[in-house]
């Protein structure tokens, strides 16, 4: 892992983030290379920092290729913007460190992800105005010249901050509920069993961190940066990966369920996905542990292999959009973690 230290007198203009995917980003990163090489030669310089995963390091910008998670959201609050791929992590990163984010879509056509699903979602949230959208170099340069002008506009409103806080609220009742359906309603900490794979999933459920953290909690994640990061100091067992189209490592995850549920006995295990909680569903269910699956964020119009294969078998299923309610049956609406 390679760290870029920034101390907190650093002046920044704009933190980009490419996020920790495997594929490189390089499009973005030559279009930033072009708009500090013209900002300069306008005697307008612009100090900017990227995180640049994968990526060629771009010229005339100081990169690195993965920060550490609390280093990453000290320099967005810092800066004045922020630009990032269109993964839900980083944009919900962004916006929890009060940015509104520039955002670039990965394109599958470009090498830079498996598929389009970062376009459709960040057109969604654009017409929801959760960020700015940059689907071209123009674009991108367009809205970066904006926001040093117009940095109020790039900052979230207090009504997102409101909106979580009501999310949580609903999440915690039907948590509640699904417990007394189960005969299984206590007082004090709950023991909660997290499961869920790295990147956009393990990023939504920290966000419920104001409700996690006052029971006692076990995780099962991979062994990756984010996880490393964001659960330092967590009890978190790490499974088997990649779980696409892997009978092996789904063998292996089934086996883990089996041996970790069994001995702990939780009083619920919550999940987002992806395919590592379906072995922990299926062995949740024959021993009759309640179970909560929550709907990512960043599917709205289409339906997850994860969730349909979960849903037979999860006592509670749990969405974020109000459109993801005719994708499933038997839904329950908490709203968004973003």
């Amino acid at each position: 892992m390679t760290n870029t230290q920034l101390t907190p007198h650093d002046a920044l203009d704009v933190l980009v983030s490419a996020g920790t995917d495997h594929h490189p980003f390089d499009r973005v990163m030559r279009w930033m290379e072009s708009w500090v090489a013209g900002r300069k030669d306008r005697g307008q310089p612009v100090a900017v920092l990227a995180q640049r995963g994968t990526s060629l390091p771009p010229d005339g910008i100081d990169s690195a290729e993965l920060v550490d998670h609390d280093t990453l959201m000290a320099a967005m609050e810092r800066a004045v913007l922020v630009v990032c791929h269109g993964g839900p992590a980083t944009i919900m990163d962004a916006r929890a460190s009060g940015r509104v984010p520039i955002v670039v879509p990965r394109r599958k056509h470009l090498g830079e992800h498996v598929d389009d699903h970062q376009v459709l979602f960040a057109r969604t949230l654009a017409e929801r105005g959760q960020i700015v959208l940059a689907e071209t170099e123009v674009a991108l340069h367009r809205a970066l010249d904006d926001g040093l002008e117009r940095p109020d506009a790039f900052r979230v409103g207090e009504t997102h901050y409101l909106e979580l806080s009501d999310t949580l609220l609903r999440f915690e009742q039907v948590v509640e509920r699904t417990l007394e359906q189960h005969g299984r309603r206590r007082r004090g900490a709950l023991q909660v069993m997290l499961v869920c794979s790295t990147g956009g999933h393990l990023a939504q459920l920290y966000r419920l961190k104001r409700w996690w953290q006052r029971h006692d909690r076990s995780w099962v994640t991979f062994d990756k940066a984010d996880a490393r990061s964001l659960l330092r100091g967590e009890d978190v067992t790490l499974a088997y990966h990649p779980t696409t189209r892997s009978p092996v490592n789904l063998a292996r995850n089934l086996w883990l369920a089996l041996r970790l549920l069994g001995r702990r006995r939780p009083d619920i295990v919550i999940s987002n996905g992806a395919g590592v909680a379906v072995p922990f569903f299926w062995v949740a269910r024959w021993l009759r542990i309640p179970t909560a699956y929550i709907e990512v964020y960043d599917r709205i119009d289409l339906t997850t292999l994860t969730g349909r294969l979960c849903a037979p078998f999860t006592s509670t299923f749990m969405v974020q959009w109000p459109e993801q309610q005719r994708l499933y049956r038997d839904t329950v609406l908490v709203g968004r973690l973003l």
